[in-house]
């Protein structure tokens, strides 16, 4: 066996090795992540059905809220326009 016979099977062998061990790791990293898939769904489903409660709490929230503190609001403003009526303070007078 010559020295080109020989760099030539350990070249032929090692890429033999190298495609073996590249198609067993890619074997090894599917099998990972469709594990870590079936233990995250569970988790990612409740986070899910947790967001979607807190934004239609939220939402309900804000419409009980909505129209006590619009009132409010609107009597604060009437009472202004109201007091300032009374004492003479207008901004169109320029502050006189």
């Amino acid at each position: 066996m010559e020295a080109s016979e020989l760099v030539a099977l350990l070249r032929d062998l090692s890429l033999i090795m190298f495609s073996g061990i590249a198609v067993l790791s890619l074997v090894v990293i599917t099998v990972i992540i469709t594990l870590l898939y079936r233990k995250l769904a569970p988790v990612l489903d409740s986070s899910r059905i947790t967001a979607k409660n807190a934004e239609e709490l939220s939402s309900k929230l804000g419409e009980k809220l909505e129209k006590p503190l619009n009132g409010i609001s609107n009597l604060a403003y009437t009472s202004g326009r109201l007091l300032s009526f009374i004492l003479g303070i207008s901004k169109g007078k320029g502050g006189e």
